[in-house]
């Protein structure tokens, strides 16, 4: 009982505090077709910032470090008038704000979408993932070289996953982990 109160205070006091540095309007416009990012939010040491269009294709991109730039300022006078998308990404989270462009002026959604990505570990055989999910539904599957999905299991609607996968059993091989979240998918190389 004693142990299972400790998990469950550090779950909620790891929900707590990651949503406390949930990241604020980071997209700011400044000028006639300029818009600035704030990246002091962010304590990694670099970011990858990415531009795209409403169909999703990447019209900039570039990896900035957060030490030596505490703004970074776009402009948007080549572009057409529309809905674009900025995406600041480090190895913990992808955080994406829209923005618009019309009659050359930039103007920024107050909404911010906070994706943070699974931390994993492959040791001696045993697949350990940490994901921080606020309640979004997640599958994991271990797929071997030749596609098959030797394993799978899904979480519905939990706060965050903690859990160890004893692949001991599996033969020696390459093997893909594939987490999946609402629209998110990562891969992790595993080999045995």
């Amino acid at each position: 009982m004693k142990k299972l109160f400790s998990i469950l205070f550090i779950a909620f006091t790891l929900v707590v505090n990651v949503k406390a540095e949930e990241i604020p309007s980071f997209v700011a416009p400044t000028s006639e077709n300029t818009f600035s990012i704030n990246l002091s939010y962010w304590k990694s040491a670099m970011v990858d910032v990415r531009i795209k269009d409403e169909f999703g294709n990447i019209l900039v991109s570039e990896k900035l470090s957060t030490k030596d730039n505490k703004a970074r300022a776009y402009n948007l006078k080549n572009l057409v008038d529309g809905n674009y998308t900025v995406e600041v990404e480090d190895n913990t989270r992808l955080v994406k704000q829209d923005v618009s462009l019309t009659d050359n002026v930039v103007t920024s959604s107050t909404t911010v979408k906070n994706i943070y990505k699974p931390n994993t570990k492959f040791v001696d055989g045993i697949f350990k993932i940490n994901y921080l999910t606020l309640g979004h539904d997640v599958t994991v599957k271990i797929v071997n070289a030749t596609g098959d999905v030797v394993f799978t299991q899904s979480y519905e609607k939990q706060a965050a996953i903690n859990k160890a996968y004893d692949l001991n059993n599996l033969k020696k091989g390459s093997y893909n982990a594939i987490v999946i979240s609402n629209d998110d998918v990562y891969s992790f190389d595993l080999v045995k």
